[in-house]
């Protein structure tokens, strides 16, 4: 809507200024085709194609520019990370509730405020054009019927029209679209001449069509009734249609009659003219007092058109057409791709590392989630937080990091974890304040990203993390774990469920599922979980889904379980395997599984007894949305995998 308007009030202007600025030295005709430009570009909802000339450029770089000096302007403090070592539920962004996280997407008030405004927009605009439209449909039908009624034919044996004579005729026209007909005033027929010119005019607007063009001149008023310049537009256009039907009448008539057709128009008689004459759909021969006066000036004129002129004029109109038929070029904005927020000051190469990770997070989250149509990203915090002097013989400098997406989509986003949205559409996709980079200080080199929300640099699980994650750590294969120390705890009955829960393999005897909370193996005959891995303090992560989170597999026999760290890039180093026979536990090489446990598309399992086992999210034994409600369902058996 808004590059229709734009563009259409451009090709105006410039189309007003051309007619002015060539008044009397251009064909009357080609005045009119440019008007012309300005009809179709108006019945047109869209731009033929992007390019680098649009003046849409112009409003986008602009903007653009705005938003990035209202970025700069705006820099804000981001929720800082929970230092707690126990687990405990997800942290809250400040400013954020239960409510607002329990939900698919809760539009800010400022969203709120702009959605109605937009809705009352459109409302007004429909409005008006129903109103206008109403005036055009009955203005025409009462004309229509006036005509009908007080029409008497007169007979012209040589005019491919029918012919009639109505009194109290403002003025000699042509009006309907299949059913066509002159239309006269009895003053017409006070001389032979006259009534010849007057015919001859008529019919030189029957094969113009401008029959046709004043009912789309009719449209385009009713659509677009708020700009004043395509009033101004309609103005211009009924009046050229007039002189452009001149130079064509003088033309067929011969030039021997100018004088003579020009003290034709001078002896009809002139009436007032409104603004809603515009929304009649009948052709005129007279346009008040001032239209009078400019067409006996260009009849009496007789103007010539010299080929630098016409050449100027065209190049003119195909330019603007070029810059007003289409729309923005496709990275058409200047801006570089990224912002970097006032406050961020760090080393070069840190800083260089900070924009390729946050760039392949923003390429991946646009491929993931395309619905959310993620434009631009930023890097809202950078700062060096902690340093290792010797972890497995390097020095490791640690800085936290917080980046944002801009979203134009904000509505479609699914609010997970500590997710934020901010009034300008700026979105966390994370937990805030959560995201580390380690840089090898000897050789100055960035190793990889770690995302930690309930731990700090320093402390013995972000220590042990970052160490199973670097790039040259090899454990030994078949190390012995002690499942013990990586048991979940601090779970109670309103641990909340999160993002959902995974059903990882079930037959007759065991249940293995996980959530952000854990991995578990459920004894079905002794209705207890048997085995628990906190996610945390084994791969680091409490992020179930998509890449730099935990990840579970299952032998199809159930008898091992494969928990690691899915990492982003490369293939994951290092994984957990444990057997269900006795829970004993190895951390080594990470390697395929050579046949996995499947799972079907809904997250469940079909037994070859007909039955279907799955997880139950809402369940019969608690509040939906904590695990004290979560159940497994398999027929009509049911079993509540949490009970305190």
């Amino acid at each position: 809507m808004t590059e229709l308007i734009v563009t259409s009030s451009v090709l105006v202007s410039v189309v007003a200024g051309v007619r002015h600025f060539f008044k009397g030295k251009i064909s009357l005709r080609l005045q009119y085709v440019l008007l012309a430009l300005v009809l179709m570009r108006l019945l047109m909802p869209f731009s033929l194609t992007a390019s680098p000339i649009s003046v849409m450029n112009i409003i986008e770089n602009t903007a653009a520019i705005s938003d990035d000096i209202g970025v700069l302007k705006n820099q804000r403090s981001a929720p800082e990370p929970k230092l707690s070592l126990e687990f405990d539920e997800p942290e809250i962004p400040s400013g954020r509730n239960d409510a607002e996280l329990s939900m698919p997407h809760k539009l800010k008030d400022a969203d709120i405020g702009a959605g109605d405004w937009t809705k009352t927009i459109v409302i007004i605009w429909y409005s008006g054009i129903a109103a206008v439209g109403l005036v055009l449909l009955f203005s025409n039908i009462s004309f229509w019927r006036k005509l009908r009624r007080t029409r008497k034919e007169y007979v012209v044996s040589d005019c491919a029209l029918p012919v009639y004579v109505v009194d109290a005729l403002p003025s000699p026209c042509i009006f309907g679209i299949f059913r066509t007909a002159v239309y006269i005033t009895p003053e017409t027929l006070e001389s032979e001449t006259k009534l010849r010119h007057v015919l001859a005019h008529e019919l030189t607007h029957y094969r113009h069509g401008d029959h046709i063009w004043s009912l789309l001149r009719g449209v385009c008023l009713a659509v677009h009734w708020y700009n004043p310049l395509v009033w101004l537009a309609g103005i211009l256009s009924r009046r050229d249609a007039e002189l452009a039907c001149d130079e064509g009448t003088i033309k067929k008539i011969g030039e021997e009659s100018r004088i003579e057709y020009g003290r034709t128009l001078i002896g009809l008689s002139i009436e007032r003219h409104s603004a809603m004459d515009l929304l009649c759909c009948a052709t005129t021969m007279v346009s008040g007092e001032k239209g009078i006066k400019e067409r006996i000036m260009l009849i009496a004129k007789k103007p010539k058109m010299l080929m630098t002129t016409l050449a100027a004029v065209l190049i003119i109109a195909v330019f603007t057409a070029g810059c007003t038929f289409t729309g923005a070029a496709s990275g058409s904005v200047p801006a570089e791709l990224g912002i970097i927020m006032e406050g961020v000051n760090v080393p070069d190469s840190v800083l260089d590392a900070a924009k390729e990770q946050v760039g392949e997070y923003f390429e991946m989250s646009k491929e993931e989630f395309p619905g959310y149509k993620y434009t631009n990203w930023r890097i809202e915090a950078l700062e060096w937080v902690y340093s290792y002097d010797e972890a497995d013989g390097k020095k490791l400098d640690i800085y936290r990091m917080n980046y944002e997406f801009l979203s134009e989509a904000p509505e479609n986003i699914m609010m997970a974890g500590g997710m934020y949205i901010t009034e300008d559409n700026w979105v966390c996709p994370i937990y805030p304040n959560c995201t580390y980079l380690v840089i090898d200080a000897r050789e100055d080199k960035y190793l990889f990203a770690m995302m930690e929300n309930d731990c700090v640099p320093g402390d013995e699980i972000f220590t042990t993390d970052m160490k199973r994650r670097l790039a040259d750590y090899t454990p030994t294969t078949g190390e012995s774990i002690d499942t013990d120390q990586l048991a979940v705890s601090g779970l109670s009955n309103d641990t909340n469920i999160g993002i959902g829960v995974f059903l990882d393999y079930a037959d007759d005897d065991i249940v293995i599922f996980h959530g952000y909370f854990g991995l578990f193996v459920y004894d079905l005959k002794a209705r207890e979980i048997v085995f628990s891995m906190d996610l945390k303090k084994s791969v680091g992560t409490t992020n179930i889904e998509g890449s730099e989170g935990a990840a579970v597999r299952v032998s199809a026999d159930g008898s091992v379980i494969q928990l690691y760290h899915y990492p982003e890039k490369f293939s994951p180093q290092n994984a957990y395997y444990i057997r269900t026979s006795d829970f004993t536990c190895t951390y080594g090489t990470y390697r395929e599984l050579e046949s996995c446990f499947s799972i079907d598309e809904y997250g469940s399992v079909e037994f070859a007894d007909g039955t279907r086992g799955e997880i139950n999210l809402g369940g019969s034994h608690g509040i939906a949305g904590t695990i004290s409600a979560l159940s497994y369902k398999r027929g009509n058996d049911e079993y509540a995998l949490f009970e305190y």
